[in-house]
């Protein structure tokens, strides 16, 4: 019982990692001149404008979650998952984001209005487990898309100070981990309260204007580690 209220409060600290976790001014540090310079140079090709403008208007796609699977076309996300695991239904998550059903229509609204939505939720019997949170960074970051590891870079800091209020003992660093099999940056963490100890790998995966977290938290690091092998 212990270690599995341990991991909901780590569950909770994932959620802070998305949650406004940073706002980025692309006018700070810029000169009147380099301003001038970029506006005039800057021309994008129609390619790049109708890229753009594609990404303004995104809607999000919940994926498709059943007792032990999940797959999400539009994160291009399909882990092999077995009768070990047991996910949050659609009517869990819906009360998890206080909406009323995980519908594109509630869960966009949903994304707009509180700039993050959990996607996915998943354990294993010893109570380790792995969750997505979606961020939606036209909310969150002013509409400014960023990639995965100046995503990780700008997260850091707000994970490390979330974790250190919340446990006894915690780190966190940027690393790799084999991940779809390529590596990717990732956050590594550690925390500790009392005689419980547990690892976080966090893998972020962007599309368009959003940002999801898989944020995977287990007894040990080999465990994180297997656990993202199931992607």
């Amino acid at each position: 019982m212990k270690k599995k209220i341990f991991l909901s409060l780590i569950l909770s600290a994932s959620m802070l990692l998305s949650a406004c976790s940073f706002v980025v001014n692309d006018k700070v540090g810029s000169s009147d001149d380099d301003k001038a310079s970029s506006s005039d140079s800057a021309k994008p090709q129609d390619s790049q404008e109708e890229t753009e403008k594609e990404e303004e208007t995104l809607k999000y796609v919940h994926g498709k979650v059943e007792e032990h699977s999940y797959s999400s076309d539009f994160l291009g996300l399909t882990p092999k998952l077995d009768e070990s695991w047991t996910l949050y239904t659609d009517e869990q998550l819906a009360k998890q984001n206080g909406i009323s059903d995980m519908s594109e229509e509630n869960v966009n609204k949903a994304l707009e209005k509180n700039g993050v939505l959990y996607e996915i939720m998943a354990s294993q019997e010893n109570n380790e487990n792995f969750n997505i949170v979606i961020e939606n960074l036209n909310v969150t970051n002013n509409g400014k898309t960023v990639s995965g590891d100046e995503y990780l870079d700008l997260s850091l800091p707000t994970l490390k100070n979330s974790l250190k209020s919340g446990y006894d003992e915690s780190s966190a660093e940027i690393g790799k981990v084999t991940f779809m099999g390529k590596e990717t940056g990732c956050i590594k963490a550690e925390v500790t309260t009392g005689e419980l100890k547990a690892y976080l790998i966090v893998v972020p995966v962007m599309k368009g204007n959003f940002a999801a977290l898989i944020t995977f938290t287990a007894f040990t690091a080999e465990g994180a580690e297997s656990m993202v092998a199931v992607f």
